[in-house]
């Protein structure tokens, strides 16, 4: 433990240091780059674990829509991010599919709604495919 030093004295010839506080850990959420000063928050697109000295970019596939936050937050299902440093993640178009880093559009006679994800079932194909085949009877 790290205490602040407050001064000395001298009792019967022998010298003593007195230490007063204890330093205290950095908090989720903020960044400690000078110890002499209190703990700056993390702004909104970054966060920080405990006993940080800089507030890190939300990776890609992720998010940190606030300030003051000690994890990021992943992307939800149907939704992605590219970017890094991102607020919110972005809601997956129809006619594609999403994991939480990447769009990706569907072939044709595939199809998906807005917000689709998931992994795809054959690497040629992501999407569901749709057979439109007509059958008529006599």
């Amino acid at each position: 433990m790290q205490y602040d030093f407050v001064g000395m004295f001298n009792y019967t010839g022998i010298k003593y240091v007195i230490y007063l506080t204890e330093c205290t850990n950095c908090p989720l959420g903020h960044e400690c780059s000078n110890a002499a000063i209190v703990p700056v928050e993390c702004v909104a697109g970054t966060y920080a674990v405990t006993l940080s000295t800089s507030c890190s970019a939300c990776d890609i596939g992720y998010k940190c829509p606030t300030a003051g936050l000690g994890i990021q937050t992943p992307c939800s299902t149907g939704t992605y991010q590219t970017a890094t440093s991102q607020t919110s993640c972005i809601t997956c178009t129809a006619g594609s599919w999403c994991d939480s880093t990447t769009s990706t559009a569907c072939i044709s006679g595939t199809y998906a709604l807005s917000g689709a994800a998931g992994i795809p079932r054959h690497s040629h194909h992501c999407c569901t495919f749709v057979d439109f085949t007509i059958s008529s009877s006599i």
